[in-house]
């Protein structure tokens, strides 16, 4: 029996590497059709991106070989510590990650990413995150045999049907201004951390002044909810994010990232109220689906968004690696995520990936 041979990706592994991506995108349309479908041009698009990947000093990208034959490649990017987390370390991404159909995830993909973190730095512990399907059960089984656990999923829905009517007399949301930045901040001391790696609109720890500069943006899709005279949740994200270059929803998308009610919070009233008024911005602002990011915790969140039929087409796996693995990185004032690799004009990691939710 041929022995597995991991080694690092060259130029002439690229068709293998790309029909293996081609697969998967596939396999992710037959799960969500309406959230996954590939655009026609998914592979010239794709290529170039893992061409890059391939050729860049400092991503990690291996491939798995038997016989001969490739069967699965992995993409690792390394980048600074996480904003806002209280964690002291680096932060470790994985985007690309596919093995041929039928290939076994807890030999193969095990493989791959073991010796993928073997380029990690030894002297400190890093952040690792990994997106994974929820359809791909043997690849999650893997994730959580490798010491990691499903930390954040990404909430999605189409658009094109009419959100139901509050019911709450209420609780009232309108657009936020920055005059509401010192509310929105003592609500933000109770985001839950979702290491996602898609963040879009913080660099740096949230304050007064950052979030008062975010509610001046007017790309930015910012509300609050009040009740009895008080400002009793928030949402912000960012609205006209355009579709990946591989995928074809029909139209650009609106990503979620906070999503927050104060503590005692009614999420199945005040939150409804909230979240029929993202949805009708978002409509406003030509976006054809929204997506909410939710945390491991948010139970109450998560019923809200189930009954409005929201999919969870995909989680984010993550945990610490590294000499001090026992540090907690769950703590924190606000959760932010793994800063991507800098990327070619026109292509980034989570937007090639068919795991971008």
């Amino acid at each position: 029996m041929s022995r597995l041979r991991i080694r690092p990706a060259r130029s002439a592994d690229l068709e293998a590497i790309s029909e293996l991506a081609e697969l998967e995108r596939a396999q992710a349309e037959r799960q969500e059709p309406d959230l996954w479908r590939a655009s026609p041009t998914a592979r010239l698009a794709h290529e170039p991106w893992l061409a890059y990947l391939v050729a860049r000093a400092g991503e990690v990208t291996l491939v798995a070989e038997r016989h001969g034959s490739i069967d699965g490649f992995i993409s690792l990017h390394p980048s600074g510590a996480p904003a806002g987390l209280r964690f002291r370390g680096s932060a470790l991404g994985v985007d690309e990650f596919a093995l041929r159909r039928g290939r076994a995830w807890a030999e193969i993909g095990r493989a791959l990413l073991d010796s993928a973190l073997r380029h990690a730095d030894p002297r400190e512990p890093a952040l690792l995150t990994v997106p994974c399907a929820r359809a791909e059960r043997a690849k999650g089984d893997m994730l959580r045999a490798a010491g990691l656990a499903p930390r954040c999923a990404m909430r999605v829905t189409r658009l094109d049907r009419a959100s139901p009517e509050p019911t709450s007399d209420d609780a009232k949301a309108r657009r936020a201004t920055p005059c509401d930045a010192a509310a929105i901040v003592r609500l933000a001391e109770h985001l839950v951390p979702h290491r996602h790696g898609v963040h879009l609109l913080w660099r740096e720890p949230p304050s007064l002044d950052g979030y008062a500069r975010l509610l001046a943006r007017r790309e930015l899709v910012h509300l609050v909810v009040e009740a009895r005279g008080r400002t009793v949740g928030y949402a912000l994200g960012l609205a006209g994010v355009p579709p990946s270059p591989v995928h074809d929803p029909g139209g650009s998308g609106c990503l979620v990232d906070e999503f927050v009610l104060a503590p005692g919070g009614d999420w199945a009233l005040t939150g409804a109220v909230l979240l029929s008024a993202l949805e009708d911005e978002a409509r406003v602002r030509g976006d054809v689906q929204l997506t909410v990011a939710c945390g491991r915790g948010e139970a109450d969140k998560e019923r809200l968004l189930d009954g409005r039929g929201y999919r969870r087409p995909v989680e984010w796996y993550s945990g610490v690696i590294g000499p001090t693995s026992s540090r907690r990185t769950d703590a924190g004032p606000a959760r932010r995520s793994t800063p991507i690799a800098p990327a070619p004009p026109g292509a980034t990691p989570s937007a090639q990936s068919p795991r971008a939710g």
